[in-house]
């Protein structure tokens, strides 16, 4: 099944869609979007079709391909004229097949086989979700033939569309109604009620939020400083990476997102701080979202353009250090691409010869923010590339554009299929996921059985930096000449 979400109506939405798209606003922490995500990979989907009119660049910049959520996301235009119906008409060809169609800003959590099964026993060509108690609309789940054509006469929003179509084609339609937390935002001014929502029921409505609870509605974020003097009124999020500092206070209903700082004596109430701002010393935010050095108001659709840098800013989200080592790691990798191209084409075509098959893709697991062993169910997954032959020379060659597309590194943990992560011990799945993985991974310098790679691998994780990695590369094609003791030492592990 195929999950479609459309963000098509904007001017709802504006001022603040035309800075930032409504579906990347923080809610705990984490975008409405990947919240969405998560929790129907939780019930098994794997593809999703996100329809959007504005900021695309900014939401395929944020989702890519989706594979850092575990899923094959396609991102497509929706009709200019921000119309829900025409938008999804635009893309008739997806109610071909079995899909669950929501509104985009919509947070719900309900099982979806539950669903499917009670549309599967109607027979009929599409099914409208609604609360059991409150009969709000939800969204659709639609099975061939397509149901396209019931959508014809209709305009405006998909719920407007579909509660009309209920009535009219009784035969054609089946209604479900199922009890569930949902939420659906429609205009700006719901924005800020649905973070409230949120923060009083987190488990209700978040598959993980990778937050710790320290007192009762206080939820922080991993390798966050709090000052002693700040005080945090719950209920309230505060994101990985944040500063929250001396006499600050922050909260009730507030959400300070991933990398954002909050200086001295600022006061932040019934607010959304997007990710990697700067809240100034002194600065009160009451009752609005931060983007930024732009401050919204949801309730009087006004904005505002903070021109001085030291009550709102952007906050550099990367270090010279990081930018550098990017840099030359996609550097590295074109300029082996072009210097190895012959040998790499050579092996290629031994392998088809041997083996019948040039390029072997490879499903592997990513990295990301992983604290448990069940955190690894929800990492990204990515197409690795190596010659088919493993026991050819330079069978690693494809491998340099996974390091192009910055999925993997020259050096690091050695990269794990997809079907093999059960059997990775623990201390593995809640460290060695952290960086990304390596062309020539650390533990090739160590025996396979021994825990010696493990340590060397948190040693590395801890204290990855360039130098580590050029001697641990050094180390790994150097390995057939010095001997494997050698390797250990020039490697520093």
């Amino acid at each position: 099944m195929e999950l479609v979400l459309i963000y098509s109506d904007t001017s709802s939405f504006e001022p603040l869609q035309s800075i930032y798209p409504v579906s990347l606003i923080s809610i705990m922490g984490k975008p409405l979007i990947q919240h969405q995500l998560e929790v129907f990979y939780g019930e098994g989907i794997r593809n999703c079709t996100v329809i959007a009119s504005d900021n695309l660049a900014q939401i395929r910049r944020f989702c890519d391909d989706g594979s850092r959520f575990g899923m094959q996301l396609k991102l497509v235009t929706a009709a200019p004229s921000g119309n829900e119906v025409e938008s999804l008409l635009r893309h008739r060809n997806l109610l071909g097949d079995h899909c669950l169609v929501l509104a985009g800003r919509t947070l719900a959590n309900f099982s979806v086989n539950d669903i499917r099964a009670q549309h599967d026993a109607s027979g009929k060509r599409m099914s409208v979700i609604r609360h059991a108690a409150t009969h709000e609309f939800v969204g659709l789940i639609t099975s061939p033939p397509s149901p396209g054509d019931l959508f014809e006469d209709c305009t405006g929003s998909l719920k407007d569309a579909a509660e009309s179509i209920a009535e009219i084609n009784e035969h054609e339609v089946n209604l479900i109604d199922a009890d569930f937390p949902h939420f659906v935002c429609r205009s700006l001014s719901e924005v800020l009620p649905l973070t409230a929502t949120v923060l009083d029921n987190p488990s209700d409505y978040i598959h993980d939020t990778h937050f710790a609870q320290q007192d009762k509605g206080v939820h922080l974020g991993h390798h966050t400083m709090i000052h002693p003097s700040a005080k945090l009124h719950p209920p309230v999020a505060v994101g990985d990476f944040c500063q929250i500092l001396e006499g600050a206070e922050v909260g009730p209903y507030s959400t300070i997102s991933s990398g954002s700082i909050i200086a001295k004596g600022a006061n932040v109430k019934n607010a959304i701080v997007s990710p990697y701002s700067y809240v100034g010393e002194m600065m009160e935010v009451k009752d609005a979202i931060v983007v930024g050095a732009n401050l919204v108001q949801p309730h009087s659709r006004t904005k505002v353009l903070v021109s001085d840098p030291l009550l709102l800013d952007n906050v550099d989200v990367h270090s010279l250090m990081h930018l550098g080592n990017a840099f030359l790691q996609k550097g590295a990798a074109i300029w082996l691409m072009a210097a190895l191209f012959p040998m790499g084409f050579f092996a290629a075509v031994l392998s088809k010869l041997k083996k019948n098959q040039a390029i072997a893709t490879i499903p592997t697991i990513g990295h990301g923010d992983v604290k448990a062993d069940s955190d690894v169910e929800r990492l990204p997954r990515f197409n690795r590339y190596e010659i088919a032959d493993s026991q050819l020379p330079f069978y690693w060659y494809p491998t340099l554009l996974n390091v192009l597309k910055g999925e993997m590194r020259f050096t690091g943990p050695g990269p794990v299929r997809s079907d093999n992560m059960g059997k990775t011990s623990t201390l593995l799945k809640s460290v060695r996921h952290t960086v990304p993985p390596g062309v020539f991974p650390v533990d090739k310098l160590f025996e396979v059985d021994s825990y010696e790679r493990e340590f060397a691998e948190m040693i590395y994780t801890n204290k990855q930096g360039l130098l580590r990695d050029l001697r641990c590369v050094t180390a790994n094609l150097a390995i057939r000449f010095i001997g494997q003791r050698n390797a250990k030492r020039l490697a520093g592990l």
